[in-house]
């Protein structure tokens, strides 16, 4: 017959014992940290210097200094972080200045498959009106604004609110992605970003109006820019770029307003720019000396660079648009002296295309993806015009369909 100290079930049962009473401590002496991971002690009698080495070194975290606790709480995501507040008194003081508020479906716990398209927008407004009536304004180092889906729920008051309250001096990162609207309705507050303009190093905006002024301030520290279906001229654009001393990277994405995109010579820290489908733009002229990677999509498009020297890495995608091989065998020499890699993407090409004088001296790799409904009738011969352009070339890529 099996003795009772090696049947399983009495194992079992002391185990889940010993677990109530390990907890029961932990809960009467307050919320701690674990140091180390201990084995569950047998059914076995022991004597206390056996128990003592199993048992399980902790710290109570309520003695730990207010700034260091903090620190932690900041590391947690944004639902443990409110978890944590609803039961400690001194998490709910750190959430109260919680630094990282990133609110969409996921990060606020919602089902994004329940109730209808307003039922779910509400509820995402509502959680982010609630966090933020109830955070004090301070310390806070990302605001990042997912609500994309929620059309018909934010208004433009409600984001005023909502930036006004989270937009101080210290933030680090914004980013404001709003419902998708070519109309702009909503007016991004320029004067919130006056209080952060000194300490702000990303700033992201979509599908919004953004019309700065000379008097927005000096964003001295900003190293990232990213326009999305965003209502806004080159005039007030350029006045943006005005206040800005050390942008590393730029992003203007169908910003239809724009007819002209002149980069200007005192952005000496660009090194990577994107255009993306700005429908009305006729001219890129970049003046900045180390812009090193450029990415083109739209229509063949009259691109200058006042010193090429630096850039490496192209992409000209006219995905949608018929001429791009041979606007880039024509018109891309004067641009690509050091140039080493060029990407093409190609939707519809006449491929009566002569021979070109000019070479690609530098470039030593070279992908070609064309459209899958156009790669049949792909003529693959017009590209011995291109390859003999190119003395140095290492590796060619051609692939049908467009890169992921």
């Amino acid at each position: 017959m099996m003795s009772s100290s090696g049947d399983p079930k009495r194992k079992a049962m002391c185990r889940s014992v010993w677990l109530r009473r390990q907890r029961a401590k932990t809960n009467y002496h307050g919320l701690r940290l674990s140091l180390a991971t201990t084995k569950c002690p047998p059914c076995q009698e022991r004597d206390n210097s056996e128990v003592a080495k199993d048992t399980m070194r902790v710290i109570e975290l309520d003695k730990f200094p207010e700034d260091i606790l903090h620190h932690i709480h900041s590391l947690v995501p944004l639902r443990d972080a409110a978890r944590a507040a609803y039961v400690s008194r001194r998490f709910l003081r750190s959430w109260k200045c919680f630094p990282n508020l990133t609110f969409n479906w996921k990060t606020l716990g919602l089902n994004m498959h329940e109730g209808t398209p307003y039922e779910r927008a509400k509820k995402i407004a509502d959680r982010i009106y609630h966090i933020l009536k109830n955070h004090s304004g301070i310390g806070v180092k990302t605001l990042k604004l997912q609500v994309h889906s929620c059309n018909n729920v934010i208004t433009a008051n409600l984001l005023g609110i909502w930036l006004e309250t989270a937009v101080k001096s210290g933030i680090v990162e914004l980013a404001v992605d709003l419902p998708q609207d070519h109309n702009a309705k909503y007016d991004f507050p320029c004067s919130v970003l006056s209080c952060a303009a000194t300490s702000i190093q990303s700033l992201a905006l979509s599908s919004c109006a953004f019309h700065p002024t000379i008097i927005i301030g000096c964003f001295r520290n900003l190293r990232s820019l990213c326009l999305k279906l965003v209502l806004i001229t080159e005039e007030e654009l350029g006045c943006f770029f005005s206040c800005t001393i050390s942008l590393e990277k730029l992003e203007v994405s169908q910003c239809n307003e724009i007819t002209l995109l002149k980069i200007p010579p005192h952005l000496h820290q660009l090194c990577i720019l994107r255009v993306f489908l700005c429908q009305r733009l006729q001219v890129v002229e970049i003046y900045a000396p180390k812009v090193a990677t450029f990415m083109f999509r739209g229509p063949p498009t009259k691109i200058s660079i006042t010193n090429p020297s630096q850039l490496r890495i192209m992409t000209m995608d006219g995905s949608f648009h018929a001429g791009m091989f041979h606007h880039a065998l024509t018109k891309l020499h004067s641009i690509t002296s050091n140039l080493h890699t060029l990407v093409l993407c190609l939707f519809r090409e006449a491929f009566n295309t002569p021979a070109s004088a000019d070479k690609f001296l530098q470039l030593r790799h070279l992908k070609t993806y064309c459209c899958s409904s156009q790669f049949e009738s792909f003529d693959f011969l017009s590209l011995i015009s291109f390859l003999e352009a190119c003395p140095l070339l290492e590796t060619f890529f051609l692939s049908e369909g467009m890169p992921g």
